[in-house]
């Protein structure tokens, strides 16, 4: 039986990759062993890289759902008090900033235990796809606000 050391660890000569390694998800079916790594794929083995890479993703994506909003809040609120306009692109980025910060933390290390318990190697598509599914969790979360407003 092997040593939990060698199990937790990473193949040999793995590196941790830079942000943001997506690759074509492809080369995953052309794997022939579970224990090597497939040329041409990014792996994650380290809970810190698992978090960072959501974080990342994360911001981009709240960044553009923000920003869309930010933009549309802006050209509405725009026609009542120019003051009150430029302040929701600074409130809009700082709350999406804070969110990203929160729901990437957390998920992120869920991620890496949850991975790290099942001895799995996580690609690098996942923190995405997660960041993705934060994007829209929070979208779902504001249309009942956005409604009401209205």
């Amino acid at each position: 039986m092997a040593s939990p050391d060698t199990i937790l660890s990473p193949p040999e000569g793995y590196v941790s990759p830079s942000f943001p390694c997506l690759y074509n998800p492809r080369a995953e079916f052309t794997r022939t062993n579970a224990s090597t790594l497939v040329p041409g794929t990014c792996y994650l083995y380290y809970s810190n890289d698992v978090w960072r890479f959501t974080l990342y993703w994360t911001l981009i994506c709240y960044a553009i759902t923000f920003l869309l909003t930010s933009t549309w809040a802006f050209i509405v609120f725009s026609k009542k008090s120019v003051f009150l306009a430029a302040l929701i692109p600074l409130t809009y980025g700082f709350l999406a900033g804070i969110f990203a910060l929160i729901g990437a933390s957390i998920i992120g290390f869920v991620l890496s235990a949850v991975y790290s318990v099942g001895y799995f190697s996580m690609s690098t598509w996942v923190p995405f796809l997660w960041a993705l599914t934060q994007t829209m969790v929070a979208i779902m979360g504001s249309y009942s606000t956005a409604v009401s407003i209205m």
